[in-house]
């Protein structure tokens, strides 16, 4: 997963446990201006956050806007959601979040059933699916 395949102007980075390693390396080396990415880090807990440091610099020296959704998932139909945050659908949450799916390019990282809910909903949220990239793992 790298930058080279970036046509928009924003980022917006999901992950889940060790899927935020990854992009958190690709947040350090892409170009972005204040307020252009977005990094939302799904954990089932808050200990178990990775690079906890390396974020808070992003957010510091680079203006990265951080969400960390934390607790257990969804039973709805968006299970990459929290359980926080279920009586919104996945979609809406996104354009909530993200005004202006059209702008940029997501990377998204985790459990390949967990991206399966979240493109979906990305795709009904308005991201264009060509700039929808993604690496998955297995536990």
């Amino acid at each position: 997963m790298t930058g080279e395949c970036r046509t928009g102007t924003k980022l917006l980075m999901i992950g889940a446990g060790a899927g935020v390693a990854p992009l958190v390396a690709l947040l350090e080396t892409e170009d972005y201006g204040p307020g252009d990415a977005m990094l939302i880090a799904r954990e089932s807990a808050a200990e178990d956050a990775l690079r906890q440091q390396a974020i808070a610099d992003l957010v510091s020296v680079r203006g990265l806007s951080y969400l960390p959704f934390v607790g257990p998932r969804s039973s709805g139909a968006s299970s990459w959601i929290p359980a926080t945050h279920e009586a919104w659908t996945g979609a809406d949450l996104l354009r909530h979040l993200v005004p202006d799916p059209e702008d940029h390019d997501v990377f998204i990282c985790g459990a390949e059933a967990w991206m399966k809910d979240l493109r979906r909903d990305l795709v009904h949220a308005g991201f264009p699916a060509h700039r929808i990239h993604s690496e998955s793992f297995t536990i």
